[in-house]
């Protein structure tokens, strides 16, 4: 009787944390804000600057055409990084990128904590690149997932030399890309689904399960890449609450 009660008293904690305990929140705010307030072909060095200075970034690398913002949460759970290029003729933001992760992004009690992490990105991309002619689409989307590839790399060497922050992203995103495009070319079919609402899901390396978006829109290509499990747990950092930045510097 004893162990009967142990066992339902287990199956009732269980059943609180899932409906209670554990619930899928957004990431806060203030970590997207740099991202969402940069626009490409309109933010420049300076705006990005200022966007930084509102959000809650602790650390800033800077090069002639990148500026990379970086911080983490209270216990150290959670990192973002924030990363922007410009062009070298007017000087405009041309591409920007978003890394998230959470070491602890599950919390459901006796089970492991699982780590998240998040890939965001939207890019001004080459007209020799989006409008070269393409056997179809599958080989086209499959092209331009390297073209992105290509400029991330690029983009994060020039500010990663003094941050281990910046070399660790920069190898979650690569082992992503390197492994998605590996599935794709074995079955290119699969690229038909990246520009649908749900995505295409592929195997990770690293986080058991990706997912995968990617659309274009006015020469913009936007991709976002999800990686192992979604960030769900209340209590354990700073809730999600309406970020409100606080006003800028004159």
């Amino acid at each position: 009787m004893c162990r009967q009660n142990q066992l339902l008293s287990f199956m009732l904690l269980l059943s609180c944390v899932a409906l209670t305990g554990c619930v899928v929140q957004p990431i806060p705010e203030p970590m997207f804000f740099t991202y969402n307030e940069t626009k490409l072909g309109q933010s420049s060095s300076g705006n990005v600057l200022n966007y930084i200075d509102m959000s809650l970034t602790t650390l800033i690398s800077q090069s002639d055409t990148v500026i990379a913002s970086w911080g983490e949460d209270k216990k150290g759970y959670q990192e973002w990084l924030d990363v922007v290029a410009f062009d070298e003729e007017n000087a405009d933001a041309v591409r920007k990128y978003f890394f998230f992760v959470d070491e602890k992004a599950h919390c459901i009690p006796f089970l492991r904590p699982k780590f998240t992490a998040r890939f965001d990105a939207q890019l001004i991309l080459d007209k020799t690149v989006l409008g070269k002619p393409y056997p179809d689409g599958k080989v086209r989307s499959i092209a331009i997932l390297k073209e992105i590839q290509k400029q991330f790399a690029g983009d994060i060497a020039k500010v990663s030399s003094d941050n281990k922050m910046l070399g660790i992203c920069q190898m979650v995103v690569n082992e992503s890309f390197e492994t998605a495009l590996l599935q794709l070319n074995e079955t290119p079919a699969w690229a038909a689904q990246l520009s649908t609402p749900q995505g295409w899901t592929f195997d990770s390396r690293n986080f058991s399960t990706g997912i995968m978006n990617m659309h274009e829109e006015g020469g913009i290509v936007t991709i976002k890449i999800q990686l192992g499990v979604m960030p769900s747990c209340k209590g354990k950092s700073e809730p999600g609450i309406p970020y409100v930045p606080p006003p800028e510097k004159k």
